[in-house]
């Protein structure tokens, strides 16, 4: 193999060679030229080569596009990989509805492209990023290209590619590789984006999943945790109505990298290090059996570092545990049956997302609406975010088992997996625990709205204290006539003073004239004879000798006046106004202050 392999690449050299010794280095061909073998394009910046190459046992020759300042060639494009030349001849043309042709030494057609979009002034151009186009004269944007290369890919991946679908036509980009190193027709293995579920990249063996890189969650593919953003090139995948695909642009235009599927179907990606003039082996996969797709099978995962690799998740047992020992594995069941009203979630972090062509994704979700919706759906067995970042967005449900699970070091991705709830009660108290804190918040809250609503009332009360302190014990009552009558009707039983328009008081007292001052009008003051007057006197001292001695607190009135003394309508004195009154205790006899108090 290895003397197959030295030999191939010996013949490329120097078919290389002599192609670059008589080319004419144009990177456009137009309907009324050709290109025979032995002659090439290369792109204007000298970085790609399009031109003949041949492989041998037996000579067959291909129309292919390779870089072309490296040596020995790498092939990136073959035209026509499923029908060779068979002679040395070959001739490339375009015609004037914007097909390319390859014609054999007989004129019969081997290879086209067979382009369906009419055009004025076709012309084909290989570009520097190795993309062999065909557009209209004076249409160099990318959106007028009539047919392109690198919708048609082989085994590389090249930077600016589209790997994936138009999801309206169904026109799929993947890769195939080569069948051997010698022969560039179609190989067993394809490298594409599966558009089943949340779209993910598989790796084929024909029908049958090789490997599996994962859902892309935010800044890289789940499968590759130590893939992050760098200053290199940048990695994109989109997902829109129309399409989805995946693509990276190199930030440095310099960089010679590109992503390989070779026949033994490995994916590497090799970048060119112009020192040492050698290509450099960047990334690799499957790079472990670990990448194999699910070779742990359901509700698995597996560590290289450990031993052995597999390992059923938490509530999980092997279904054979004789053939889990003896690396037979087939996966593992569940300890306990679901049960949908009593199931919970349990999070498991550091692990590749499971395969998701079973999943439904949607996302506008947050991690919180998603675990809602697959909590309310019983054949929803997990859900995660779409992206980690920034908080979590997205949502991604999984139905069915979970499969090709990877655990890794690093902080990859949660999941959440349905489980069923081996201690209700934990749950009943985590519930009660989180009803307790609510009661207990809002009742706070009700005691600090009270105690403030208290201490603002009890202001208020002070402050009104100073003007109506007691006088529901010693108002008096004031009637609801202030006329002039003989015989005063007084108004109810209700203690609180009664409040009356200015109007009504200054007609009653004819202006506040000093006439209708009690004891001064002169018909009136008849009624106040001695012994009524003695009966106030009396009333008001026995007043102040109840406030004295017989009252629970001694109070000491202190501001006692005509004007703190009111008189019902049978002239029954009673005291007012406490604004200045001070109790004692009741072995108290004097007291001291520094407070002035008093009134004019």
């Amino acid at each position: 193999m290895g003397t197959a392999v030295g030999a191939l690449i010996i013949f490329l050299h120097f078919t290389s060679s002599t192609i670059t010794g008589i080319s004419s280095a144009l990177d456009t061909l137009t309907t009324d030229q050709s290109m025979q073998r032995g002659k090439s394009m290369v792109s204007a910046g000298g970085t790609f080569e399009l031109g003949f190459f041949s492989l041998h046992h037996p000579p067959k020759h291909y129309l292919g596009i390779w870089y072309k300042k490296i040596n020995p060639i790498k092939v990136v494009w073959v035209a026509n990989r499923v029908s060779p030349l068979t002679d040395s001849s070959g001739t490339l043309k375009i015609t004037r509805q914007g097909s390319l042709i390859l014609l054999d030494g007989n004129g019969s057609e081997i290879w086209s492209s067979n382009s369906s979009i009419p055009s004025r002034y076709p012309v084909a151009q290989l570009l520097d990023s190795g993309n062999l186009v065909v557009r209209d004269l004076g249409n160099t944007g990318s959106d007028n290209f009539l047919w392109q290369s690198f919708d048609y890919p082989t085994d590389t991946f090249l930077a600016g590619m589209k790997l994936g679908r138009n999801r309206i036509t169904g026109f799929d980009r993947y890769l195939t590789s080569w069948k051997s190193v010698d022969d560039p027709s179609p190989g067993n293995f394809s490298y594409r984006l599966d558009p089943n579920g949340f779209p993910q990249i598989l790796l084929k063996q024909g029908s049958t999943v090789k490997s599996r890189l994962g859902p892309w969650i935010g800044v890289r593919n789940g499968g590759v945790p130590n893939l992050n953003p760098n200053l290199k090139y940048t990695y994109e995948f989109v997902l829109t109505e129309q399409e989805m695909y995946c693509h990276y642009q190199f930030l440095n235009r310099s960089v010679i990298s590109r992503l390989y599927l070779n026949p033994d179907g490995v994916v590497q990606r090799f970048t060119w290090d112009d020192q040492t003039q050698n290509w450099v082996l960047y990334l690799v996969g499957p790079s472990d059996v670990c990448d194999l797709y699910t070779y742990c099978g359901a509700y698995a995962s597996c560590k290289i570092s450990m031993s052995p690799v597999c390992k059923c998740l938490n509530g999980f047992l092997p279904k054979v545990q004789q053939n889990w020992s003896s690396l037979n594995r087939i996966g593992c069941v569940r300890i306990n049956t679901l049960d949908c009203k009593r199931d919970i979630f349990r999070k498991y972090s550091g692990l590749k997302l499971p395969d998701t062509r079973s999943s439904w994704f949607d996302r506008s979700m947050d991690l919180q609406e998603c675990g809602e919706v697959c909590k309310r759906n019983c054949s929803c067995t997990a859900y995660s975010n779409l992206d980690p970042e920034g908080g979590g967005k997205g949502c991604l449900l999984w139905f069915g088992d979970l499969t090709d699970i990877r655990e890794y070091d690093e902080q990859v991705q949660d999941i959440y997996v349905r489980m069923f709830d081996l201690d209700p009660g934990h749950s009943s108290r985590k519930k009660g625990k989180l009803i307790l804190g609510l009661i207990s918040g809002t009742l706070l809250l009700f005691l600090s709205l009270s105690l403030m609503v208290y201490v603002q009332k009890k202001k208020a009360v002070l402050k009104h204290l100073q003007i109506r302190l007691f006088n529901s014990v010693f108002s008096g009552w004031i009637c609801t006539s202030l006329g002039g009558s003989e015989n005063v009707e007084c108004a109810g039983e209700d203690p609180e003073l009664r409040l009356f328009e200015f109007a009504t008081i200054a007609n009653a007292t004819n202006n506040f004239t000093t006439d209708n001052k009690l004891g001064e009008d002169q018909e009136r003051r008849k009624l106040l004879d001695w012994s009524k007057r003695f009966h106030i006197i009396s009333g008001i001292a026995r007043g102040l000798l109840y406030l004295h001695q017989d009252s629970r607190l001694r109070i000491i009135h202190r501001d006692l006046k005509a004007s703190n003394v009111l008189l019902d309508c049978e002239l029954n004195p009673k005291i007012s106004d406490f604004g200045l009154a001070k109790s004692f205790g009741g072995n108290e006899t004097q007291a001291c202050t520094k407070r002035v108090a008093g009134t004019q």
